[in-house]
């Protein structure tokens, strides 16, 4: 079997292995060709270095890859393995594997990312005969209304905090910005769409923040609103408070609403405890895997 690069193919030829690949999946991946065109971009995937394995002239399976420099490593992501179904269980995605992890070497990758779903345990299995560790939980939680003030708990009064709303890639200034996110929750997948609401202290300096999205209708009318990252200096004065309005502040509408989160690490226990006792349940969990390349 060789290898190919999937800019090789047509849109309409991608589409289709796509779908095929994630026939009988844990949720529905079945797309259309917008829909991939559209993900390729927001995502940062690189159609030049993710590949499809070939039997003789079809292919069969394929690697999605990604490619981001984040304070000074390089990152890489698989943002997507999958076979088409007559040829899986046949160590063919330990093929696709090790020939992604060769070209993240090539590219002089730091750092390799990806996600598998919780209850996927082969996937799993293989991502860790290749070398990938398990560092995180990652949790879609929802709730659907109109969030009120208290919500979250008491709702903090001192004004101690003032809150302004900028673009996702002013998190990149925060010295209290973790890493690694999970690639779809990285500031660079929401330029399109989506927001920061920053807290600064009395002396103006950043306490806190979340990142998200709001999602409108063709009307142009707020449905739902997605969650990303939210924190918290480790110091802050009134921390929880600080959390609870930053909650407050990304989940407000005018009318209710769908509310989510996007791949939330559940090593965030606090904003997960405060998520799930304003009544969130959480509809899908995540592994989130690691692969140090370079030291």
């Amino acid at each position: 079997m060789e290898f190919r690069p999937l800019h090789a193919f047509t849109l309409e030829q991608l589409t289709s292995l796509w779908n095929e690949g994630f026939q009988h999946y844990y949720v529905n991946l079945n797309f259309t060709l917008d829909m991939f065109l559209k993900r390729t971009a927001t995502e940062g995937l690189s159609l030049a270095h993710s590949l499809a394995i070939m039997d003789g002239e079809r292919p069969v399976g394929f690697v999605m890859n990604g490619f981001r420099q984040e304070s000074g490593r390089k990152i890489a992501w698989n943002g997507g393995t999958a076979l088409i179904p007559e040829y899986r269980g046949r160590g063919i995605g330990k093929l696709l594997i090790d020939e992604a992890l060769r070209m993240y070497r090539a590219e002089n990758v730091d750092v390799a990312l990806l996600e598998a779903i919780k209850e996927n345990a082969s996937a799993i299995a293989l991502y860790r005969k290749c070398g990938y560790a398990v560092i995180d939980t990652l949790a879609f939680y929802q709730w659907e209304g109109q969030i009120g003030e208290d919500a979250f708990g008491d709702p903090d009064r001192s004004n101690r905090y003032t809150f302004t709303v900028g673009n996702p890639q002013d998190v990149r200034r925060l010295s209290f910005h973790e890493e690694p996110q999970p690639w779809q929750s990285q500031w660079q997948s929401l330029q399109l769409g989506g927001l920061a609401i920053i807290a600064s202290d009395p002396d103006g300096e950043p306490a806190g923040y979340a990142l998200l999205k709001r999602v409108l209708d063709e009307q142009g009318v707020h449905r739902s609103t997605i969650l990303y990252q939210c924190a918290a200096k480790a110091d802050a004065p009134d921390r929880s408070s600080l959390m609870r309005a930053l909650l407050s502040r990304t989940f407000a509408s005018a009318q209710p609403i769908i509310c989510r989160t996007g791949n939330f690490p559940l090593s965030q226990c606090e904003v997960v405890e405060m998520l799930e006792r304003a009544s969130f349940k959480s509809t899908l969990e995540q592994v989130h895997m690691k692969l140090v390349l370079q030291e």
